[in-house]
């Protein structure tokens, strides 16, 4: 028995050719596309790795240089200036894989549909026994062809971001080295070092730091001030005004106090600064420039500027960071003692977290980029060298809340927020103590504290009441979850006995009772606000962007204003009060508000 040939009805089998020919060219061109895309990508990455001071060992001739002479600065700027090299080349390469990656997976698409329609518009008759059709030919090739692409294009990803990563985490071992003077035997581990640095012993007791304002929101940042305070002055007509002096640098950050001197930063881009003014007069002392004049790849968010943050002070020096990345310590006289740049930031709106002090040591929480680029840390220096005493990774994002120092039964803690975690760490070690999640998004508010529970709080988020008892994950077993009419989306919180006081910038103010878990009020104030609520006694101080400052009862069931002061200019900054005088930063001007003084 002989078989019979198939036939199979093809109608216009000229133009079914015609169309499979057409569907080849389309795959010809975006096999060489994607093979173009992809030699691209290898000449671009191949020259990136030729100037790329790891592979051409600049860094580890550098690290070399330091460890036999570990006091010397210009090697030390040298490390930093490579390690930032390394990262453009990082984050160069990683955009620019991103962008290849998609183009490839473009032509690849194009190339397995034209491949299919090539297979189904090139058949033909065959008979079983006959020799495989052209289609069935274009299909094998076809799944031959996107596997090897495929193997090709994720080969590539792997061992460049394999080698990317390796990059950072050498630059990072670099730049730590640069930041200890090439000691070895401080690390830059995750999650933190331990301590090999003694306590200055003439640091400043807890004590000198209660009598003065030593950072933004006071000592341990808690928005708390001790002793009476004026509530009512006018600066037009000058009651319980000490006395108002011009600034010659714009800022956003708050004034700081210590003893017969106040601190400010401001600054443009040509020009950063600290600033010395005495207590008693308002009389300029001195103006120190903080770094070099700014570079015209920087981007800063016009809203923020290039002095957002708030000095902080030991007693000793007062210390000073800008968006820029530099930071600086500067004695009461008026020098630099030392400083340090930490390079452009991954921040989108720029650096704007306040410098804190604890006790012979400063503590910088430099919260940058997305949480998955393990590109932020909270760090403690010693106040009198810059030196590094310890440095934790922290898994989250770029934020702009400054962190606070609690006092609890075992110690003080550090207390930090971030997306999506408050975290608590051990000022001594950086060790992490406990954590909890609720927070989201663009976290900026500061958090507070009173009766041994600390609150935080963003828009768009939950308000968390947390225990500070606790180790480890405290989400489910510390932190509760409290309703708020209102969530603050700038203003940091403050707190009195087992009541949190929340501010909108819209100029919304709730009250909360966590004990009783219930709103007690809420208010809107006219103004809208920037600047934080300083909490003295029951009374809480608030001042609008107006330059009006609304002072309020927390104790009583109902908003009730005791008295109101205005600067008639616009503030941005929390005031700072300390010893019976209220420091304002205005827009323009500096003033000092002391009562018993009589209106002309």
């Amino acid at each position: 028995m002989t078989s019979a040939p198939i036939h199979l009805d093809l109608q216009s089998d000229n133009g079914r050719r015609q169309r499979a020919r057409c569907a080849r060219r389309i795959g010809y061109v975006a096999g060489g596309f994607i093979l173009l895309v992809a030699a691209i990508m290898l000449v671009t990455i191949v020259r990136e790795e030729q100037d790329n001071p790891l592979t051409a060992g600049t860094i580890d001739n550098l690290k070399s240089s330091l460890i036999a002479d570990g006091t010397n600065e210009s090697l030390k700027d040298s490390i930093r200036q490579a390690d930032q090299r390394v990262r453009e080349v990082y984050f160069h390469r990683r955009t620019f894989l991103m962008h290849g990656a998609w183009l490839m997976l473009g032509g690849a698409l194009v190339l397995a549909v034209s491949m299919k329609l090539a297979a189904n518009w090139g058949a033909s008759a065959y008979t079983p026994t006959g020799p495989a059709p052209a289609g069935h030919r274009w299909g094998l090739a076809m799944k031959i062809g996107m596997a090897a692409m495929t193997v090709i294009l994720g080969g590539l990803l792997a061992a460049l971001a394999t080698s990317s990563s390796r990059a950072i985490r050498f630059a990072d071992a670099a730049r730590a080295a640069a930041d200890d003077g090439g000691d070895s035997k401080i690390k830059t581990s995750n999650p933190a070092t331990t301590t090999v640095a003694a306590i200055d012993p003439t640091a400043p007791s807890d004590e000198e730091f209660a009598r003065n304002w030593p950072n933004f929101r006071g000592p341990g940042a808690a928005g708390i001030a001790i002793g009476d305070y004026p509530i009512e002055w006018n600066a037009a007509s000058e009651k319980n005004l000490l006395w108002r002096v011009p600034i010659a640098q714009s800022g956003k950050g708050s004034p700081v106090i210590w003893n017969d001197r106040v601190f400010l930063t401001g600054g443009t881009s040509d020009r950063r600064e600290v600033a010395c003014y005495d207590a008693a007069t308002g009389a300029l002392k001195w103006a120190c420039p903080i770094g070099a004049k700014v570079s015209a790849g920087l981007e800063l968010n016009e809203a923020t500027g290039y002095a957002p943050a708030s000095p902080a002070t030991d007693g000793r020096r007062v210390f000073a960071m800008v968006p820029t990345g530099e930071l600086a310590a500067v004695d009461f006289n008026g020098k630099v003692v030392w400083s340090k740049n930490f390079g452009k930031l991954a921040n989108l709106y720029g650096h704007a977290t306040s410098l804190v002090v604890s006790g012979g040591n400063l503590i910088v929480q430099l919260d940058q980029g997305q949480a998955k680029e393990n590109l932020s840390a909270i760090m403690a220096l010693d106040a009198a060298t810059g030196k590094p005493i310890w440095k934790t990774a922290r898994p989250v994002g770029a934020s702009w809340s400054t962190p606070m120092i609690v006092k609890s039964p075992a110690g003080p803690q550090i207390i930090a927020l971030g997306d999506p975690w408050v975290m608590a760490y051990d000022p001594t070690t950086g060790a992490e103590l406990w954590r909890a999640t609720g927070l989201g998004g663009e976290v900026t508010p500061s958090p507070a504290f009173a009766a041994g529970t600390v609150y935080a709080a963003v828009e768009r988020a939950d308000l968390l009441a947390i225990r500070i008892d606790g180790k480890g994950d405290v989400s489910k077993t510390h932190a509760k979850k409290l309703e708020a009419d209102i969530l603050p989306d700038i203003v940091s919180l403050a707190a009195y006995n087992d009541r949190v006081l929340l501010v909108s910038t819209g100029g919304s103010v709730t009250l909360v009772d966590s004990k009783l878990a219930k709103t007690v009020w809420t208010q809107d104030i006219e103004g809208g606000f920037n600047a934080s609520p300083v909490v003295a006694g029951s009374r809480a101080y608030l001042t609008d962007l107006k330059g009006v400052t609304h002072i309020f009862d927390l104790a009583t069931p109902a908003f009730k204003e005791l008295g109101r002061g205005e600067v008639g200019q616009e503030v941005a900054a929390t005031p700072a009060m300390v010893a019976g005088r209220i420091y304002i930063r205005g827009h323009h001007e500096l003033f000092c508000i002391a009562a018993e003084r009589g209106a002309k």
